[in-house]
Protein backbone atom coordinates (compact mmCIF):
# COMPACT_ATOMS: atom_id res chain seq x y z
CA UNK A 1 0.00 0.00 0.00
CA UNK A 2 1.13 3.40 -1.38
CA UNK A 3 0.85 6.55 1.34
CA UNK A 4 -1.98 8.99 0.48
CA UNK A 5 -2.78 12.80 1.36
CA UNK A 6 -6.04 14.97 0.49
CA UNK A 7 -6.77 15.73 -2.91
CA UNK A 8 -7.84 19.20 -1.73
CA UNK A 9 -8.46 21.68 1.14
CA UNK A 10 -11.73 20.49 3.72
CA UNK A 11 -12.98 22.67 6.51
CA UNK A 12 -14.87 22.56 9.37
CA UNK A 13 -16.28 24.83 11.85
CA UNK A 14 -18.10 23.89 15.37
CA UNK A 15 -17.72 24.02 19.22
CA UNK A 16 -15.38 22.25 21.18
CA UNK A 17 -17.48 19.96 23.51
CA UNK A 18 -15.16 20.81 26.70
CA UNK A 19 -13.84 24.39 25.77
CA UNK A 20 -17.36 25.60 24.05
CA UNK A 21 -15.54 27.81 22.18
CA UNK A 22 -16.33 28.36 18.49
CA UNK A 23 -13.25 26.38 16.54
CA UNK A 24 -12.57 26.72 12.60
CA UNK A 25 -10.67 23.67 10.97
CA UNK A 26 -8.87 23.25 7.90
CA UNK A 27 -7.49 20.11 6.31
CA UNK A 28 -4.85 20.38 3.82
CA UNK A 29 -2.56 18.04 1.78
CA UNK A 30 0.79 17.23 3.25
CA UNK A 31 3.99 15.51 1.65
CA UNK A 32 4.58 11.73 2.02
CA UNK A 33 6.31 10.65 5.44
CA UNK A 34 4.95 13.74 7.74
CA UNK A 35 2.27 12.30 8.91
CA UNK A 36 -0.42 14.15 10.34
CA UNK A 37 0.21 16.94 12.11
CA UNK A 38 -1.92 19.81 14.22
CA UNK A 39 -1.06 23.55 13.54
CA UNK A 40 -3.04 26.20 15.86
CA UNK A 41 -2.99 29.29 14.62
CA UNK A 42 -3.35 30.97 18.14
CA UNK A 43 -0.09 29.68 19.53
CA UNK A 44 3.19 31.65 17.99
CA UNK A 45 4.36 30.96 14.64
CA UNK A 46 7.78 28.71 15.88
CA UNK A 47 5.71 27.08 18.46
CA UNK A 48 2.22 26.46 17.01
CA UNK A 49 2.71 22.36 15.66
CA UNK A 50 2.23 19.42 17.03
CA UNK A 51 2.95 15.96 15.56
CA UNK A 52 -0.22 13.54 15.48
CA UNK A 53 2.24 10.20 18.02
CA UNK A 54 1.51 8.33 20.86
CA UNK A 55 4.19 10.25 22.16
CA UNK A 56 2.80 13.46 22.26
CA UNK A 57 0.11 12.60 24.19
CA UNK A 58 -0.22 14.74 27.80
CA UNK A 59 -3.69 13.78 28.59
CA UNK A 60 -6.32 11.48 28.42
CA UNK A 61 -8.58 13.05 30.53
CA UNK A 62 -12.62 12.79 29.06
CA UNK A 63 -10.57 12.83 25.52
CA UNK A 64 -6.87 12.75 24.16
CA UNK A 65 -4.58 15.51 24.12
CA UNK A 66 -1.27 16.30 22.67
CA UNK A 67 1.04 18.84 23.26
CA UNK A 68 4.62 19.91 21.89
CA UNK A 69 7.87 20.89 23.75
CA UNK A 70 6.40 24.37 23.91
CA UNK A 71 2.89 23.63 25.89
CA UNK A 72 0.87 24.12 22.81
CA UNK A 73 -1.68 21.57 23.23
CA UNK A 74 -4.69 20.11 20.99
CA UNK A 75 -7.38 18.28 22.45
CA UNK A 76 -10.41 15.69 21.44
CA UNK A 77 -8.28 15.00 18.21
CA UNK A 78 -9.77 11.01 18.13
CA UNK A 79 -12.17 11.41 15.66
CA UNK A 80 -10.65 12.99 13.41
CA UNK A 81 -8.10 10.86 13.66
CA UNK A 82 -10.06 7.83 13.60
CA UNK A 83 -11.37 9.07 9.79
CA UNK A 84 -8.00 9.60 8.62
CA UNK A 85 -6.97 5.56 9.60
CA UNK A 86 -10.21 4.26 8.50
CA UNK A 87 -10.09 6.22 4.74
CA UNK A 88 -5.90 5.70 4.54
CA UNK A 89 -4.83 9.11 4.67
CA UNK A 90 -1.32 8.94 6.02
CA UNK A 91 -0.13 12.58 6.00
CA UNK A 92 -2.45 15.65 6.63
CA UNK A 93 -1.58 19.07 7.93
CA UNK A 94 -5.02 20.02 10.58
CA UNK A 95 -4.67 23.79 11.13
CA UNK A 96 -6.88 24.66 14.20
CA UNK A 97 -8.32 28.37 15.15
CA UNK A 98 -8.29 27.57 19.03
CA UNK A 99 -6.75 24.22 20.76
CA UNK A 100 -9.61 21.74 20.70
CA UNK A 101 -11.17 19.85 17.36
CA UNK A 102 -15.14 21.11 17.34
CA UNK A 103 -17.00 17.98 18.29
CA UNK A 104 -19.97 18.60 15.51
CA UNK A 105 -22.90 16.13 16.46
CA UNK A 106 -20.42 13.82 18.45
CA UNK A 107 -19.47 11.69 16.25
CA UNK A 108 -16.72 11.29 13.19
CA UNK A 109 -19.96 11.02 10.44
CA UNK A 110 -19.26 14.19 8.84
CA UNK A 111 -15.31 14.10 9.17
CA UNK A 112 -15.71 10.76 7.54
CA UNK A 113 -18.25 11.43 4.49
CA UNK A 114 -16.56 14.99 3.73
CA UNK A 115 -13.06 12.83 3.40
CA UNK A 116 -14.56 9.98 1.38
CA UNK A 117 -16.12 13.11 -0.88
CA UNK A 118 -12.74 14.71 -0.95
CA UNK A 119 -10.98 11.83 -2.26
CA UNK A 120 -6.97 11.17 -2.02
CA UNK A 121 -4.05 11.25 -3.76
CA UNK A 122 -1.67 8.11 -3.99
CA UNK A 123 2.50 8.57 -2.90
CA UNK A 124 4.99 7.30 -4.55
CA UNK A 125 6.72 6.03 -0.72
CA UNK A 126 5.16 2.58 0.73
CA UNK A 127 2.94 2.80 4.23
CA UNK A 128 4.16 0.07 5.97
CA UNK A 129 1.84 -2.09 8.53
CA UNK A 130 2.25 -3.44 11.84
CA UNK A 131 1.10 -7.35 12.29
CA UNK A 132 0.80 -8.72 15.49
CA UNK A 133 2.12 -12.07 15.83
CA UNK A 134 1.99 -13.21 19.31
CA UNK A 135 -0.77 -11.99 21.57
CA UNK A 136 -0.25 -10.05 24.24
CA UNK A 137 -2.60 -7.68 26.56
CA UNK A 138 -2.68 -5.03 28.88
CA UNK A 139 -4.76 -4.28 31.83
CA UNK A 140 -6.23 -1.03 34.06
CA UNK A 141 -6.79 -0.85 37.97
CA UNK A 142 -10.44 -1.87 37.41
CA UNK A 143 -10.11 -4.91 35.44
CA UNK A 144 -10.48 -3.07 32.12
CA UNK A 145 -8.16 -4.61 29.30
CA UNK A 146 -7.11 -4.52 25.62
CA UNK A 147 -5.83 -7.67 24.19
CA UNK A 148 -3.73 -7.68 20.98
CA UNK A 149 -3.69 -10.97 19.12
CA UNK A 150 -2.63 -11.87 15.37
CA UNK A 151 -5.50 -10.75 12.78
CA UNK A 152 -8.14 -13.26 11.79
CA UNK A 153 -7.83 -11.92 8.63
CA UNK A 154 -5.88 -8.87 6.90
CA UNK A 155 -6.57 -5.38 8.87
CA UNK A 156 -7.60 -4.70 11.68
CA UNK A 157 -10.55 -6.15 13.78
CA UNK A 158 -12.29 -5.29 17.28
CA UNK A 159 -14.43 -7.16 19.77
CA UNK A 160 -15.45 -5.00 22.55
CA UNK A 161 -17.82 -4.91 25.61
CA UNK A 162 -18.98 -2.97 27.66
CA UNK A 163 -19.81 -3.37 31.20
CA UNK A 164 -21.78 -0.61 32.53
CA UNK A 165 -22.05 -2.62 36.48
CA UNK A 166 -26.34 -1.92 36.00
CA UNK A 167 -25.29 1.55 36.49
CA UNK A 168 -29.18 3.77 36.63
CA UNK A 169 -30.17 0.48 34.53
CA UNK A 170 -27.86 0.84 31.96
CA UNK A 171 -27.83 -2.49 29.93
CA UNK A 172 -23.92 -3.90 29.15
CA UNK A 173 -23.24 -3.45 25.02
CA UNK A 174 -20.94 -5.42 22.75
CA UNK A 175 -19.86 -5.18 19.47
CA UNK A 176 -17.17 -7.65 16.89
CA UNK A 177 -16.66 -5.74 13.68
CA UNK A 178 -13.87 -5.88 11.32
CA UNK A 179 -12.60 -2.35 10.52
CA UNK A 180 -12.26 -1.24 6.50
CA UNK A 181 -12.93 1.96 5.17
CA UNK A 182 -17.30 0.50 4.17
CA UNK A 183 -17.63 -0.43 7.84
CA UNK A 184 -16.13 2.60 9.67
CA UNK A 185 -18.69 4.86 7.34
CA UNK A 186 -21.55 2.53 7.99
CA UNK A 187 -20.59 1.09 11.06
CA UNK A 188 -18.21 3.54 13.49
CA UNK A 189 -18.59 6.98 12.28
CA UNK A 190 -22.19 7.82 12.77
CA UNK A 191 -21.76 6.57 16.68
CA UNK A 192 -22.03 9.33 18.92
CA UNK A 193 -20.25 10.04 22.32
CA UNK A 194 -22.04 9.64 25.39
CA UNK A 195 -22.37 9.92 29.13
CA UNK A 196 -24.74 9.96 32.12
CA UNK A 197 -26.97 13.15 33.06
CA UNK A 198 -25.57 12.42 36.90
CA UNK A 199 -22.09 13.32 35.48
CA UNK A 200 -22.66 16.72 34.43
CA UNK A 201 -22.52 18.35 37.36
CA UNK A 202 -19.21 17.09 38.47
CA UNK A 203 -17.65 17.64 34.82
CA UNK A 204 -18.86 21.66 34.31
CA UNK A 205 -17.18 22.18 38.13
CA UNK A 206 -14.08 21.08 36.48
CA UNK A 207 -14.47 22.94 33.98
CA UNK A 208 -15.32 20.37 31.28
CA UNK A 209 -18.23 19.88 28.85
CA UNK A 210 -18.73 23.55 28.33
CA UNK A 211 -19.82 22.97 24.66
CA UNK A 212 -21.81 19.43 25.20
CA UNK A 213 -25.35 19.20 24.54
CA UNK A 214 -28.23 16.84 23.39
CA UNK A 215 -27.04 17.74 19.92
CA UNK A 216 -23.49 16.24 20.48
CA UNK A 217 -23.81 13.90 23.06
CA UNK A 218 -26.12 11.08 23.74
CA UNK A 219 -27.28 11.09 27.77
CA UNK A 220 -28.27 7.99 29.57
CA UNK A 221 -30.90 9.25 33.19
CA UNK A 222 -32.57 7.05 34.98
CA UNK A 223 -33.16 4.03 32.29
CA UNK A 224 -33.55 6.20 29.39
CA UNK A 225 -31.92 8.33 26.88
CA UNK A 226 -32.42 12.03 27.00
CA UNK A 227 -32.14 12.60 23.65
CA UNK A 228 -35.83 12.68 21.80
CA UNK A 229 -34.31 10.44 18.87
CA UNK A 230 -32.98 8.24 21.14
CA UNK A 231 -29.42 6.28 20.13
CA UNK A 232 -28.83 6.03 16.64
CA UNK A 233 -27.26 2.26 17.04
CA UNK A 234 -28.74 -0.29 19.75
CA UNK A 235 -25.16 -0.59 20.57
CA UNK A 236 -24.37 3.03 19.94
CA UNK A 237 -22.02 3.04 23.08
CA UNK A 238 -20.02 0.23 22.37
CA UNK A 239 -19.70 1.37 18.34
CA UNK A 240 -18.58 4.41 20.06
CA UNK A 241 -15.73 3.54 22.18
CA UNK A 242 -14.03 1.50 18.96
CA UNK A 243 -13.96 4.81 17.18
CA UNK A 244 -12.29 6.69 20.00
CA UNK A 245 -10.00 3.12 20.05
CA UNK A 246 -9.13 3.60 16.26
CA UNK A 247 -8.58 6.83 16.79
CA UNK A 248 -5.97 6.92 19.72
CA UNK A 249 -4.54 3.77 18.06
CA UNK A 250 -3.57 5.78 14.64
CA UNK A 251 -0.98 8.03 16.93
CA UNK A 252 1.27 4.52 16.20
CA UNK A 253 1.56 6.25 12.90
CA UNK A 254 1.15 2.92 11.22
CA UNK A 255 -1.84 0.64 10.18
CA UNK A 256 -2.24 -2.30 12.28
CA UNK A 257 -2.95 -5.90 11.66
CA UNK A 258 -4.68 -7.57 14.52
CA UNK A 259 -7.51 -8.88 16.09
CA UNK A 260 -8.14 -6.14 19.31
CA UNK A 261 -10.18 -7.07 22.17
CA UNK A 262 -11.39 -5.06 24.93
CA UNK A 263 -13.06 -4.90 27.89
CA UNK A 264 -14.29 -1.07 28.89
CA UNK A 265 -11.49 0.42 26.70
CA UNK A 266 -10.68 4.34 27.04
CA UNK A 267 -8.65 6.62 26.53
CA UNK A 268 -5.76 6.19 28.81
CA UNK A 269 -5.85 2.54 28.17
CA UNK A 270 -6.21 2.83 24.66
CA UNK A 271 -2.58 4.92 24.88
CA UNK A 272 -1.30 2.49 27.02
CA UNK A 273 -1.89 -0.12 24.63
CA UNK A 274 0.08 1.69 21.85
CA UNK A 275 2.85 2.57 24.19
CA UNK A 276 2.94 -1.14 25.40
CA UNK A 277 3.04 -2.10 21.76
CA UNK A 278 6.11 -0.50 20.99
CA UNK A 279 7.13 -2.13 23.99
CA UNK A 280 6.87 -5.61 23.16
CA UNK A 281 8.94 -5.98 19.97
CA UNK A 282 9.10 -9.43 19.64
CA UNK A 283 5.15 -9.56 19.47
CA UNK A 284 4.88 -7.99 15.89
CA UNK A 285 6.35 -7.10 12.63
CA UNK A 286 7.00 -4.38 10.06
CA UNK A 287 4.67 -5.82 7.05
Amino acid sequence: MYQRTLKKTLTFNGVGVHSGKPCQVALKPAPQNTGITFQIQSAPAFQNEIIAHYRSVSSTDFCTTLSNRFGTTVSTIEHLMASLYALSINNAVVCLSENEMPIIDGSADIFARALRTAGTTPQTDLQPAIKITTPFEIKGSHGQFIRFSPPKSSGLSFDVTLDFDKREGKKNEQLSLQINRKSFLEEIAPARTFGFHSDAEKLWEMGRAKGASLENTLVFKEGAYMNPEGPRFENECARHKCLDMLGDFALAQYPLQAHVTALNPGHGLNVAAIKKLFEEKGSWAFV
